[in-house]
């Protein structure tokens, strides 16, 4: 099924602005460096998406890693765009397949 830009209007404008709103940016540093994403991943007994940009710095050869963490990894997915940065879901050139690929796990 594809989701038609219509139908994520909103969102999709929101996705290519910032993410840091209403002066909050050291309250959410914060709170992600409170959390160990490999604290929690292996207690997941659902099916987990992972989306990462190639370029990411942090990505480091991570990416197998996280899906190797997933307790149900036949139905967890990893997706790696190529050419993207951290912030390849602000990439227009990833957009769609970003929002296509999430409809498609769900």
């Amino acid at each position: 099924v594809e989701v038609s830009r219509d139908y994520i209007k909103i969102d999709y404008s929101s996705m290519l602005r910032g993410g840091v709103f209403f002066e909050q940016s050291s309250k959410m540093f914060d709170c992600m460096q409170s959390v160990n994403p490999a604290d929690y991943i292996p207690h997941l007994s659902f099916p987990l998406l992972y989306l990462n940009g190639s370029n990411d710095w942090g990505r480091a050869n991570s990416d197998k890693r996280w899906l190797k963490m997933s307790i149900d990894q036949d139905n967890s997915r990893l997706k790696v765009y190529y050419g993207g940065d951290h912030f390849f879901s602000h990439d227009s050139r990833f957009f769609d397949d970003v929002i296509n690929e999430i409809n498609r796990f769900v």
